[in-house]
């Protein structure tokens, strides 16, 4: 009996295991959805890594995409350009022809001449040394002598008067600011390059209440001058060939004398007397007048 017994579990035993074996045969496991869905991964990812390997392959490489950093950098520099050439023009702002506008790389060699006038300014005209023996000598060498009698605001401007590509500098003083629609600043010195270094176009003339000058169009500069209450004149100039010589193109004088109570004026041109009609044309016709130019203030 217990044989039967032993027999009828051994029986069964091999019968659970047969129906086991044919559920999972070996070399056929069952892959799970996840599992499934990963390999699916993994045969995307080769696709895609092949293709990146194909691309590399590739002559006609595609640029790498422009990093935050590399894109503030450019930023920075379109906006220093942009910044450079605004600052250009305020500096150049003469609304003239090209050929007289003012170029910025030029403008420096006048930074010596600026530096003395700014010392100037930023120390009240030396008011506090003016009984010292040392006053005049505060004053820088390029100063005139006319623009340090009294203090007012002192003004500058860049303009390429004969058209060759260097700029000459104008100084002038006033006591309305360059906003005022009244201004008109008092011309007190006119400098150029003589190729090394920053000269006065008119070394022998000291600008300011007898004497002074102004520019007009095609690069005509006036020097008007009062001699005395009987004596006048208008001499005009252009900038030589070298860039920093006047050279007298026309000169009109008017002297008076008195035939009894009676002012009786003598009118002429390069000494050749003239009609007081004439007088006034010719100096007329040189009064071309010059785009308002950009005058800014010494600090």
């Amino acid at each position: 009996m217990r044989k039967k017994c032993f027999i009828g579990m051994v029986v069964l035993f091999c019968m659970t295991c047969l129906a086991g074996c044919q559920k999972n045969p070996p070399g056929n496991t069952i892959q799970t959805d996840s599992a499934a869905h990963q390999g699916d991964i993994v045969h995307e990812e080769g696709d895609a890594a092949g293709l990146v390997q194909d691309n590399s392959e590739d002559p006609i490489t595609a640029e790498p995409e422009e990093t935050s950093g590399n894109l503030i950098k450019d930023l920075a520099t379109e906006n220093d350009v942009k910044e450079g050439s605004q600052d250009i023009d305020i500096t150049n702002g003469n609304n003239v022809t090209d050929s007289q506008k003012a170029p910025a790389v030029n403008a420096n060699i006048y930074e010596h001449v600026l530096a003395q006038y700014s010392d100037m300014v930023q120390n009240d005209f030396y008011s506090s040394l003016r009984d010292s023996d040392n006053y005049d000598s505060c004053f820088g060498e390029d100063i005139g002598l006319e623009i340090r009698t009294h203090k007012q605001d002192i003004f500058y401007a860049f303009y390429d008067i004969d058209g060759n590509g260097t700029v000459e500098l104008l100084i002038a003083g006033g006591e309305n600011g360059v906003s005022n629609a009244a201004f008109a600043p008092w011309n007190y010195d006119l400098y150029g390059y003589d190729g090394t270094k920053a000269v006065h176009i008119f070394p022998e003339m000291s600008f300011g209440s007898r004497i002074n000058f102004s520019l007009y169009e095609n690069g005509v500069i006036e020097v008007s001058y009062s001699s005395s209450v009987a004596e006048s004149g208008v001499d005009f100039y252009r900038i030589g060939a070298d860039g920093f010589t006047p050279e007298q193109i026309d000169s009109f004088t008017a002297v008076g004398h008195l035939e009894g109570d009676a002012p009786v004026f003598t009118y002429s041109q390069n000494g050749k007397e003239i009609t007081q009609e004439e007088y006034n044309a010719g100096i007329q016709s040189y009064e071309i007048a010059l785009t308002t130019l950009d005058w800014m203030q010494i600090q």
